[in-house]
């Protein structure tokens, strides 16, 4: 739970990320207005949009230490 909790609040605060689509900002506001289960309907592809931020995230700290070697 504690994990699940984590997720939606590390969400939340990257919700104006460039490049996230409508439905995807949707369930994003959604799950922070309730947090609720992470069985719930819509859990999963709440982890998949923050699996995506963090390997965006991921990205460009790699793009950003290789411009400054």
């Amino acid at each position: 739970m504690i994990e699940h909790k984590n997720i939606v609040s590390e969400c939340a605060v990257r919700i104006d990320t460039p490049g996230l689509t409508a439905d995807e900002v949707a369930t994003i506001r959604r799950w922070a207005r309730f947090i609720g289960k992470p069985w719930e309907d819509g859990a999963e592809e709440l982890r998949r949009i923050h699996q995506r931020l963090n390997r965006e995230d991921q990205e460009q700290c790699l793009l950003t230490s290789m411009t400054k070697a």
